[in-house]
């Protein structure tokens, strides 16, 4: 049984040397990369996330890369946090402190706090109502959630006063609320220290919302070193990203790929040419797995090197071994790896063996929109029973969130974005002091749950090191804001599943009859849909009227009424 100590060792060791310099280069310049960047700075949510479930996870696998480097993103999103902490550090001492030199002045702070958030989000309510009555997109979830903020904060006020006057001792007249705060006023003469502390509050949130804006302007222009690890857990993202070996959790292999646009699959009994059966009546299969899946892989490449056409943008080709984080006994991102687990250790070993718990899949990822739209086809080969079996998984990955594009908005980048940012940190004031807590306890929780000592896991099975989620994942829009972006997902899959076909049948033409691949291939490429589940007849019978449609999500058809003239339902 291997040891957990000989096990830790190889981790690094592997990942030394499976880093290339095509890995190890600067890193990519692409809007999508840029966005989620910015999107630790502006969005509060995602650089939790991003730390909490990917970065502070050392536990799990690393997603792999999908045009944009995880590694860069987290490294922005650990800047992010420090400004959060350093803010909420100095928030909640400054209020510790208030409270323990003067209680008076103390509550009178969280007074004129629950006030400024009950009159902030008056305003906003009605400027939400406004909004709305124009017919801009202000959604109603919003309003109501204002309408809530509203009616909690305004009670919570006098709320403070009473419990204020109770500590403090004063008389009061349960009749009329209004002589808790006379009482208070006749008891208690202010000093003016609240406000001075105040101020100090104010300052460091107006000073933190300047600084998260100039790490903007600096992601934009580029001049913020932000391919640079700065730890060993960021350094095994970067080259883990990378590997030819992907540790997924749950159930779908294909994590950080986005949405299935599409699968399918065939499988054609093979009769080899030229060749007579074996004495015992078997056929003598001609070639291998591997070497089918070398021809596409060359077929495929030369797409990227086209010059008679407009090439396929970022065109990458690459060998993948999936395996469920079950069946490994650590995180593992390459496959000089997979033999502390037991299983087969290369990926021609795992292609001519697709019956152990680890699949070989050739990636072909295209990067279009500057990365924003990510199309992937997953292709599986075997030969087993004297047939061979092709799989083929289109995903993609749909744009960032729109929120996150901010480079080209003039009030996002420059000295009015700053103003702008600190106006609405101030206006946010009350919340930014009601979540210093929650920060702090979230990275204290973070700090202990990675330096919790884990017991063995020489066992495979006892614990899931799967990757559950990418940096990408967690900052995609699933709706697609351009018609285009989805047209071009879905031409890229027809294309690539058009090459793909030809290239296999250019490869066995040659060796076994392709007469019944050829019928196949016609129907898929003709049809452009192959059916992977139950059909429904909603027609039957003379007059009657038919609906066809393209099922599941991304489905690349569109819902059709023959009565119709040629509209879409």
């Amino acid at each position: 049984m291997t040891s957990q100590n000989s096990i830790s060792q190889a981790i690094p060791a592997q990942t030394a040397t499976t880093r290339t310099p095509a890995n190890s280069g600067p890193v990519p310049d692409n809007l999508a990369t840029r966005h989620l960047c910015a999107a630790t700075y502006i969005d509060d949510k995602y650089q939790e996330a991003v730390i909490s479930r990917i970065y502070a996870e050392p536990h799990h696998a690393i997603a792999p890369y999908a045009g944009v480097d995880a590694s860069v993103v987290i490294n922005h999103a650990k800047r992010a946090q420090i400004l959060s902490l350093v803010q909420a550090g100095i928030i909640l001492g400054l209020l510790l402190l208030l409270m323990l030199v003067s209680f008076d002045e103390f509550m009178i702070t969280v007074y004129v706090l629950a006030t400024w958030q009950f009159i902030a989000a008056g305003f906003t309510f009605i400027k939400n109502v406004l909004h709305y009555m124009r017919g801009s997109e202000s959604s109603k979830r919003q309003m109501i959630g204002r309408l809530l903020l509203i009616g909690v904060s305004g009670p919570f006020g006098v709320l403070v006063m009473i419990v204020w006057a109770v500590i403090v001792g004063v008389p009061m007249d349960a009749s009329n609320p209004s002589s808790y705060g006379q009482s208070l006023g006749t008891t208690y003469e202010p000093n003016g220290l609240a406000f001075v502390f105040l101020l100090f509050i104010i300052g460091t949130v107006l000073t933190v919302a300047a600084v998260r804006r100039h790490q903007l302007v600096k992601v934009r222009t580029g001049d913020s070193n932000i391919e640079q690890s700065t730890d060993s857990r960021l350094d095994r993202i970067r080259t883990g990203q990378y590997g030819d070996v992907v540790n997924y959790s749950d159930f779908t292999p294909f994590v950080g790929s986005g949405v299935e646009v599409r699968t399918w699959q065939f499988a054609m009994t093979l009769h080899p040419k030229g060749s007579a059966p074996r004495t015992d009546g078997t056929k003598v299969i001609p070639f291998t797995t591997d070497e089918l899946t070398d021809h596409i892989r060359e077929a495929m490449a030369k797409l990227a090197q086209d010059t008679s056409t407009p090439r396929l943008p970022n065109l990458h080709l690459s060998d993948q071994a999936f395996v469920s984080g079950k069946d490994t006994v650590f995180p593992t991102q390459f496959t000089g790896e997979l033999r502390y687990s037991n299983l087969l250790g290369t990926i021609k070993e795992i292609q001519r063996k697709p019956t152990t718990p680890i699949r070989h899949f050739l990636k072909c990822q295209i990067a279009s929109w500057n990365a924003e739209v990510v199309t992937t086809i997953f292709v599986h080969a075997a030969v087993q029973g004297e047939t061979l079996y092709m799989e083929f998984s289109s995903y993609l990955l749909p744009p960032t969130l729109e929120a996150y594009h901010v480079f080209d908005d003039p009030r996002q980048i420059g000295g009015l974005a700053v103003v702008l940012d600190m106006g609405r940190s101030l206006r946010a004031l009350p919340r930014h002091v009601m979540r210093s807590p929650v920060v702090l306890a979230k990275f204290v929780k973070s700090k202990v749950k990675a330096h919790m000592p884990q017991p063995p896991t020489t066992i495979v099975g006892s614990r899931d090191h799967g990757a559950r989620t990418s940096v990408r994942d967690l900052g995609t829009d699933l709706d697609l804001p351009h018609y285009f972006q989805r047209r071009d997902a879905i031409k890229y899959s027809s294309i690539l599943e058009a090459q793909l076909l030809e290239s296999i049948t250019e490869f066995l033409k040659d060796k076994v009859d392709v007469s019944e691949l050829a019928k196949r291939a016609e129907t898929i490429i003709n049809a452009g849909v192959v059916n992977t589940g139950p059909v429904y007849t909603a027609a039957q019978g003379t007059g009657s009227t038919g609906y066809v449609a393209a099922q599941g999500p991304w489905a690349d058809g569109e819902i059709k009424n023959p009565s119709s003239t040629g509209k879409s339902s």
